[in-house]
């Protein structure tokens, strides 16, 4: 092989090394032949030295619906706001947030761990829900409020259009950051702290 072919051998694998996709694996275990409706997705942020926070859920589309109001094709309403059961803040399977290491969320302390994330709506504010069932399937009539870990109320805010379901993290400082549910014209926050090290 000449010293020009052996040349660009390497570096093609270098650079097809360079590129690689990452080792990424979904957190859902249904399978399907089809893309879905709603599609997953996942984000994650660090707070403080190396506590990794991950929400993964689905996406569904506002797709000229009152989506606080309207009832979807079961005939129940698309984000249920009377509690009963609680919304899995997504769609398809239900939302998850998992911590690495132990943290406060909204002054709150709670354990390193994975939880299904559900809401209710409310007029002035929202019941956020951190629940350890992460098998159900959902919100329907799966849900078992005595296997809540954690429930808190916080204070929606209204702002531009989001026409599909997003979770982002903002005001990412050393030690905390705020995690957003953003859908229509809807946006709810809650605030993710770390106690710094010693």
């Amino acid at each position: 092989m000449s010293r020009t072919a052996l040349l660009s051998t390497v570096l093609a694998a270098t650079l097809a090394a360079a590129v690689a996709p990452a080792d990424i694996h979904s957190p859902w275990t249904r399978e399907k032949s089809k893309p879905d409706t709603s599609q997953g997705a996942f984000v994650a942020q660090v707070v403080g030295v190396d506590t990794w926070v991950q929400i993964a859920y689905h996406r569904p589309a506002v797709r000229d619906r009152n989506v606080w109001e309207d009832v979807g094709g079961n005939g129940t309403p698309i984000v249920p706001r009377d509690g009963s059961p609680p919304w899995r803040a997504g769609a398809n399977e239900v939302t998850t947030i998992e911590f690495s290491g132990p943290v406060q969320v909204e002054g709150l302390d709670v354990p390193a761990g994975k939880y299904a994330l559900f809401m209710i709506p409310g007029e002035q504010s929202w019941t956020v829900i951190f629940n350890e069932d992460t098998a159900q399937r959902g919100s329907g009539g799966q849900y078992d409020p005595e296997k809540d870990a954690l429930r808190f109320d916080v204070v929606p805010q209204r702002g531009p259009k989001h026409e599909h379901l997003t979770y982002e993290f903002t005001n990412c400082e050393a030690w905390s950051t705020v995690a957003w549910l953003r859908w229509d014209r809807m946006h709810v926050p809650f605030e993710i702290e770390v106690r710094p090290s010693r």
